[in-house]
């Protein structure tokens, strides 16, 4: 009995110290379990990572590579603001008055040839008191338009001296008193043009005028036949075709020699 006794005695103290060993080292074991995953685990795990990290970043590359420069400057700057258009300045031709008319109608007479009475006639219309125009001598013959001479009153009816004729048809022109800006050198009759015109020449009877914002002339033909100035005008109607547009006749002061041609026509 008291040898049985003592074996479980000793035995009991030994369980003790085993399950206690036992119990540490299961914890233990759990411990590493959750601290050190399995090496295996990991290597694979790292392998996998490593492809896709590895094929994402060729893929990456490539495509990179594949577009040009241009569009990786474009996807930096930021998108360019849409421009409001603005509208062009609106464009004033600079022409003598009346450009859209018949350029005719820019050319006039001037009678100055008695000495401080001098007179101007235009188009019906178009004579405008205050209005500077260019004068071109014809008798005697000037080279070129001269500046200025000025419209002034309108001369009454019963003292006008200019004809207008329309066809065969006589009328009064619509003459007025003018004035020089500088008195010319001698007495004139010649023409009155609106803007500075040039002249050209085709013979002593005929000469050409033409303006800057126009491509045609005016075709002036005059002659003298004793006792008055001829001046006929007439607009360009195409290539070598003519309109007549107006027929001036101012008496002269005094006889002259005739030069008109025998049955002159346009």
């Amino acid at each position: 009995m008291m040898a049985t006794e003592r074996r479980h005695r000793y035995a009991a103290a030994l369980t003790g110290p085993i399950l206690s060993i036992a119990l540490s080292l299961a914890l233990a074991g759990v411990g590493e379990a959750h601290a050190s995953p399995n090496k295996t685990t990991t290597k694979t795990a790292a392998k996998t990572t490593g492809k896709t990290a590895s094929k994402t970043a060729g893929k990456n590359s490539a495509k990179s590579a594949g577009k040009p420069a241009s569009s990786a400057k474009a996807r930096a700057r930021p998108a360019a603001r849409a421009r409001t258009p603005v509208a062009a300045p609106a464009h004033t031709a600079e022409a003598p008055a009346r450009a859209g008319a018949l350029l005719s109608a820019r050319v006039g007479v001037v009678d100055a040839s008695s000495p401080g009475s001098a007179r101007v006639a235009l188009a019906p219309g178009d004579a405008a008191p205050g209005g500077e125009l260019h004068y071109l001598p014809l008798y005697p013959a000037a080279k070129a338009p001269e500046c200025c001479v000025r419209p002034q009153a309108a001369v009454p009816a019963r003292d006008v001296s200019i004809l207008r004729f329309d066809g065969d048809d006589s009328q009064l022109a619509a003459e007025h008193a003018a004035q020089f800006t500088q008195a010319p050198d001698e007495p004139f009759t010649g023409l009155a043009v609106q803007g500075k015109a040039m002249v050209t020449r085709a013979s002593d009877q005929r000469l050409f005028l033409q303006w800057p914002d126009r491509k045609v002339s005016v075709r002036v033909d005059h002659c003298v036949s004793g006792e008055g100035v001829h001046v006929r005008v007439a607009d360009s109607a195409g290539p070598g075709r003519w309109q007549p547009a107006a027929y001036y006749y101012l008496p002269l002061s005094k006889p002259a020699a005739p030069d008109c041609p025998l049955g002159d026509v346009y």
